[in-house]
């Protein structure tokens, strides 16, 4: 799985993107990430040298999420998160940079619930 920087300033939604990109497989790092997610358009934009980039949206930033794909940015994540979308558009970013992540329709096991996850966690 994918190596991710997490540059979000709210602690409880970094966390909780922490917590849901670990179930899923992937390890959050400052060093070398392959993707970065973001939650302001200027750090999505800051992160490509480094890495393919994602920025965190509300349905009312999506123009500015847009904006900044047209500047390389590979994508966003809509808020609030829902299960399994960070992790997809984590796996798609990743597979995108070339570094060998790659979807796959016959996945072993499938993605754990918001629930389970929680469970796991608290």
């Amino acid at each position: 799985m994918a190596q991710i920087a997490l540059e979000i300033s709210d602690p409880g939604l970094r966390l909780t993107l922490e917590i849901m990109l670990q179930a899923e497989g992937h390890k959050i790092t400052e060093d070398a990430p392959e993707v970065t997610i973001a939650d302001s358009p200027a750090g999505a934009i800051n992160a490509l040298s480094a890495s393919q980039s994602l920025l965190l949206t509300t349905a009312s930033g999506i123009s500015d999420a847009v904006n900044v794909m047209h500047q390389g940015v590979y994508g966003y994540i809509l808020l609030p998160l829902q299960p399994g979308e960070a992790g997809l558009m984590v796996s798609r970013a990743a597979a995108n940079a070339g570094c060998g992540t790659a979807l796959s329709n016959d996945m072993e096991e499938p993605p754990l619930s918001l629930a389970e996850v929680e469970r796991m966690h608290i």
